[in-house]
């Protein structure tokens, strides 16, 4: 059986590498890109089970981001876990309403990354 692709999109390298680590501790594969740039690109060539979101990126918001993946990307709808230390804006919680997205609160314990995971399958 193969693998669970997760994308990671984080602009901070250390925390994309230690998540990247942590799924593949858990049996998933993940690949970690910067920007919004980047992610749009990488979607042309890979499908992913899930997607990891920063809200904030250097060239992009996560919410504009997550709305140019739906758009381009329909089956990516309910499938993005957004990742922010900042609280949750009146546009994220209706878009996550919505579509019944995942929010993974900076910092995060192993343990809540663990339950979110576990939502995944």
């Amino acid at each position: 059986m193969d693998k669970k692709q997760i994308l990671v999109v984080e602009n901070d390298t250390a925390l994309s590498g230690v998540i990247v680590n942590i799924l593949e501790i858990h049996g998933l594969e993940g690949s970690a890109v910067e920007t919004g740039e980047e992610t749009l690109n990488l979607l042309k060539e890979t499908k992913y089970h899930f997607i990891i979101l920063d809200l904030s990126l250097p060239d992009t918001t996560g919410i504009e981001l997550y709305k140019k993946i739906v758009k381009s990307y329909p089956a990516y709808k309910g499938r993005v876990t957004f990742c922010s230390g900042h609280s949750i804006s009146a546009e994220l919680a209706q878009i996550m309403k919505e579509d019944q997205l995942f929010f993974l609160p900076k910092p995060f314990s192993l343990d809540k990354f663990k339950e979110i995971i576990q939502k995944w399958n």
